[in-house]
C-alpha cells in the first residue's frame, strides 16, 4: 500500500481530531483576542508502524529543515511488539511555531540516529500507517525463533513467511463480509485473535469470531472505536480442521494468561472495553476457559476485566479459573480476582452457566460487579473455591448498584474460608433498589448481606454444601445426593442447555449452578461430532457412549426429544438432512434396560446440493432438445450447432428430470446420474451431474431403413412401399423412373409410428414410370 493509500486510512480518525480542534481553536481564540498573534494549533500528523529491524527501546525520531536549520519534532521509542508512533506537532500560519511542522514539508525518520525514510507530510490530522526498514528470511528467523514460517496463523493459504516478506502481517485477521453490516471468522491461533478483536472495535459491523478448540496464550483486548455502535460475539468450542462443528464446552477452548509457561499470570487475559469511547455494542462470549491472568497494580479482574457503556455484556456457558488480582498492589475491598465488570450506564450485565472457581484477590475473589442504571441478571453460575486475602463484605461476590435492579436466581456460591465478613455482599448503599434473590445455594455462616432496606431472604434460597462430584480436582458437576438437582426455578433467559451443551432441564425443574445433573444410570454420550460434506445434505458423525450396564442403541435426530428415534445397534456413520440451513443434530443413547440418556447436540451448516445438466445435440444443424426438472429449477436447451450447454441449480430431496426433443430430433439417452432412454429420477443427497443426448431423426422411412435423401429411398422402394416422412420439411429432387407405385405418406413423429401433421417436399418432382401417391404430402 502507498504512504497516500494508507494515509487515507486516517479519515476517521483525522474527522475526529479536526473536531475537537475547531472546538478547542475556538476556546483558545476567544482568550487572546487583543493579543498580536494567535496560536493555531492543528490536529497533529501521526506515523505509526512497525519499526522492522529495530530492537526494543531503540529511539525514533522525525526531523524537518526549514532554512537549514534541522529540528526534531517528534521522537518515540520501540516497544516490545516493535511498533512505534511519532506525534507531528501542526501549525498552519507563518511564522511557524518552534518544533512544528507544516504540510508539504520533507521530513526525515531515522532510528538511533540513521535515516531510515524520508517522507513528505501531509495535511493535518492524517495518520500514516509506515512500516520502517526491510521484511527478509533472516529478520522472520530473528523475530519468530524455532519457527520457519511455513506455517498458515490465519489459514488465507499463504504461508506465514511469505505473507511477511510481501508486506503483509501473517495473523492479519481474514474475515468473511456477510452483507454490509455482518461479517465473520474463525480463527486458530493467539496473534490472528489479537488482530481480529482489534478489528471487530472499529470495522463498523457487526463481527463474530469463531474460536477454534485448543489453548492460546496471551493477553487480549477489544476496545471499541469512537462510533461504534456494533456488536461482538465471541464463541468458542469450534473444530480445529475447519468443518464448522462446534462441542460447547468451554474447557475445550482456553484463553491462558500465562505468557511464558511459567504458571505465574502476565497480565489480565482479557480486557473489553466499551466505555471509553461511549458505544452501544453488545458484546457477547461463550464457551470460553480464562484462566491464569493477574491484573496489574491498581486494576481488577484477572480473568476478564470489563467496563461497558450502554451495550449489553453477557458472558454464558464459560470458565473462569486460577486468575488473580496483583497482591502487592493496593486492591483491597472489591478487587475481582477472576472478573471484574462495570457498566457506566443502561448497559446490562449477564452472567448465565458460568464456572468460577480458584480464583483469588484482597475481596471478591471471584468477581465484582458495579453497575450505574444497567440491570445486573447472575443465573445458573457456580462460584467455588475461590480464596479472598483480606477480611471484609463480599469475599466472594462483590455486587453493587444504587439504582439498578439485581436478579441472582439458581447459582451455587460457596464460601471463603479463613477470612470474615459476608461471603456475598448486594451494596445498594441504603438505597432500595428492584431485588430478586431466590433458588439459590448459599452454604456457610455469614452467607448474604444485603443493604437494601426492608429486603428479606426468599425461603427458596438453601444453604446446603451443594456436593459436587470431585471438587477436590476441579469437577464441580453435581453428585447424585446433591441438594441442588431439581431446586432451581424456570427464568425467562434460563438457555436450555448447560455449560457443556447438555439439556437443561432433565427432570422437571432445572439443577441451581452451572452443570445440570446427569443420571448415572442413563446412558452418556461421551463424544459427538457431526461435520457436514461439502455441498451435500450429509454430516459424517461420530458417537461414542458409556453406561453401567451397555449401550444397546444410537439415534440422531433434529428433533430436540427422542420420542420419534430410530435406534441402531451402532453408532451412525452419517446422517442426512431433507433441506439445507444451519441444523442442530441431537445424538441420544440407549442401554439394555431401556434407559436413554440427555443428548448431545451440535450445531452445523449444511448446503443445498447442485444438480448439473449438460445437453448436447449430436449430428445436423438444427437438431435440439430441452431438459426440464420438477421441481423447477432446471431448463436447458441445447444449442443448434451441436454445442453442449450446461446448466446448474441446488435442490434437496428428489428431482426427475424430462427430455423433450424438438422437431427433427429424437432423445438419445441419459448419462452420469440417469442412463437409458426412460425417466431420470435423481436423490440430491450430494451434488450430482446427468448428462443429456439429442440425435437428429431420420427423414426418410422405409420398412424400418433410414435413408438420407429422397432420391435414395425412392431408388430403393419396392412395388407398393411406403415412404415415410417426418412432420417437417424435405427438401430435395425426386426422379421416378421406375415401373411401380410407391406411397409418399408424410406427417410421422420422430418415432415413426404416428401421423402428426403434413410434411412439404420442396421439390422438383419428376414423375416418368409408375406412380406415386402422395398422403398428406404438401409439395412446394
Amino acid at each position: 500500500m502507498t504512504e497516500t493509500g494508507r494515509a487515507r486510512q486516517g479519515e476517521k480518525t483525522m474527522l475526529k481530531n479536526i473536531l475537537v480542534t475547531v472546538f478547542i481553536s475556538g476556546a483558545i481564540l476567544m482568550g487572546t483576542i487583543g493579543t498580536a498573534r494567535a496560536l493555531l494549533s492543528s490536529p497533529n500528523v501521526v506515523y505509526k508502524g512497525t519499526a522492522i529491524n529495530a530492537a526494543i527501546g531503540n529511539s525514533v525520531t522525525i526531523a524537518i529543515t526549514v532554512n537549514g536549520v534541522t529540528t526534531t519534532v517528534a521522537t518515540c521509542t520501540v516497544a516490545a511488539d516493535r511498533s512505534y508512533e511519532l506525534r507531528v506537532p501542526m501549525d498552519s500560519v507563518d511564522p511557524r511555531t518552534s518544533g512544528t511542522a507544516h504540510n508539504g514539508d520533507t521530513a526525515a525518520i531515522s532510528i538511533e540516529g540513521v535515516l531510515v525514510k524520508t517522507v513528505t507530510i501531509p495535511q493535518f490530522g492524517t495518520v500514516v500507517l509506515l512500516d520502517l526498514g526491510a521484511r527478509t528470511a533472516e529478520q522472520w528467523a530473528t523475530d519468530h525463533p524455532g519457527d520457519d514460517g511455513s506455517g498458515d496463523m490465519n489459514r488465507n493459504g499463504i504461508s506465514d513467511l511469505d505473507e511477511y516478506l510481501n508486506g503483509n502481517d501473517p495473523a492479519g485477521c481474514v474475515w468473511n463480509p456477510i452483507d454490509s453490516v455482518n461479517a465473520e471468522t474463525t480463527v486458530y491461533h493467539g496473534e490472528v485473535l489479537k488482530n481480529c478483536l482489534k478489528d471487530a472495535g472499529s470495522d463498523g459491523r457487526h463481527n463474530l469470531i469463531r474460536l477454534a478448540r485448543g489453548t492460546y496464550a496471551g493477553n487480549f483486548s477489544y476496545t471499541s472505536a469512537w462510533g461504534e455502535a456494533y456488536d461482538l460475539t465471541l464463541t468458542g468450542g469450534y473444530d480445529p480442521a475447519g468443518s464448522g462443528s462446534r462441542l460447547p464446552d468451554p474447557a475445550q477452548t482456553v484463553l491462558t494468561g500465562d505468557t511464558d509457561s511459567d504458571g505465574i499470570g502476565n497480565g489480565i487475559v482479557l480486557v473489553v472495553d466499551t466505555d471509553t469511547n461511549k458505544t452501544s455494542g453488545k458484546v457477547h462470549i461463550e464457551s470460553i476457559t480464562f484462566k491464569n491472568g493477574n491484573a496489574p497494580a491498581g486494576q481488577y479482574g484477572g480473568g476478564i476485566q470489563a467496563r461497558i457503556y450502554r451495550g449489553d455484556l453477557e458472558l454464558a456457558g464459560n470458565i473462569i479459573s486460577n486468575n488473580s488480582t496483583d497482591s502487592a498492589s493496593d486492591n483491597t475491598a472489591g478487587s475481582g480476582g477472576g472478573l471484574s465488570l462495570e457498566s457506566s450506564d443502561s448497559g446490562q450485565i449477564f452472567l448465565v452457566n458460568n464456572l468460577i472457581y480458584g480464583n483469588s484477590a484482597a475481596n471478591a475473589a471471584a468477581g465484582r460487579i458495579v453497575t450505574t442504571t444497567g440491570p445486573i441478571t447472575i443465573l445458573n453460575n457456580t462460584m467455588a473455591d475461590n480464596a479472598a486475602t483480606s477480611d471484609g463484605d463480599g469475599r466472594s461476590l462483590l455486587v453493587k448498584s444504587t439504582a439498578a435492579a439485581v436478579d441472582m436466581t439458581n447459582n451455587i456460591i460457596d464460601g471463603v474460608a479463613g477470612v470474615s465478613g459476608s461471603n456475598i455482599f448486594v451494596n445498594s448503599s441504603g438505597v432500595t433498589i428492584p431485588l430478586s434473590i431466590t433458588h439459590n445455594d448459599f452454604p456457610g455462616v455469614d452467607s448474604l448481606l444485603v443493604n437494601t432496606p426492608g429486603f428479606a431472604s426468599d425461603a427458596s434460597n438453601i444453604a446446603n454444601a451443594p456436593l459436587f462430584e470431585a471438587q477436590l480436582t476441579g469437577n464441580y458437576r453435581l453428585a447424585a445426593a446433591s441438594p441442588c438437582i431439581n431446586s432451581g426455578i424456570a427464568h425467562g433467559k434460563l438457555p436450555d442447555r448447560d455449560i457443556v451443551g447438555a439439556w437443561r432441564i432433565a427432570d422437571g425443574a432445572p439443577d441451581i449452578g452451572a452443570y445440570e445433573y446427569l443420571d448415572p444410570a442413563k446412558p452418556v454420550i461421551n463424544t459427538f461430532t457431526a461435520v457436514p460434506r461439502a455441498n451435500y445434505l450429509i454430516a459424517d458423525t461420530t458417537i461414542s457412549a458409556s453406561d453401567d450396564v451397555a449401550v444397546t442403541g444410537y439415534c440422531l435426530t433434529e428433533a430436540s426429544d427422542s420420542t420419534g428415534c430410530s435406534w441402531s445397534a451402532t453408532a451412525p456413520a452419517s446422517y442426512t438432512f431433507a433441506t439445507a440451513g444451519v441444523k442442530t443434530l441431537y445424538a441420544f443413547a440407549r442401554d439394555a434396560d431401556n434407559n436413554i440418556g440427555m443428548a448431545k447436540a451440535g450445531s452445523i451448516s449444511v448446503s443445498i446440493p447442485a444438480l448439473t445438466v449438460a445437453v448436447v445435440a449430436n449430428g445436423a444443424t438444427g437438431t435440439s432438445g430441452t431438459v426440464t426438472s420438477s421441481p423447477a429449477g432446471i431448463s436447458c436447451t441445447s444449442s443448434t450447432s451441436g454445442t453442449a450447454v450446461t446448466c446448474s441449480n441446488t435442490f434437496s430431496g428428489t428431482v426427475n428430470l424430462y427430455a423433450t426433443p424438438s422437431a427433427m430430433t429424437i432423445f438419445g439417452g441419459w448419462g452420469g446420474a440417469c442412463d437409458g432412454l426412460g425417466g431420470c429420477s435423481v436423490t440430491m443427497d450430494g451434488p450430482k451431474t446427468v448428462t443429456a443426448a439429442f440425435n437428429p431423426a431420420p427423414l426418410l422411412h422405409v420398412d424400418g431403413t433410414t435413408y438420407k435423401t429422397l432420391q435414395e429411398v425412392y431408388n430403393a422402394a419396392f412395388e407398393g412401399a411406403v415412404i415415410q416422412l417426418l412432420d417437417n420439411t424435405v427438401a430435395g429432387t425426386l426422379d421416378a423412373n421406375k415401373n411401380v407405385t410407391v406411397r409418399l405418406k408424410g406427417g410421422y413423429d420422430a418415432s415413426y409410428t404416428t401421423t402428426t401433421g403434413t410434411t412439404v417436399v420442396t421439390g422438383p418432382l419428376t414423375i416418368k414410370q409408375g406412380k406415386i401417391v402422395a398422403d398428406k404430402i404438401v409439395v412446394k
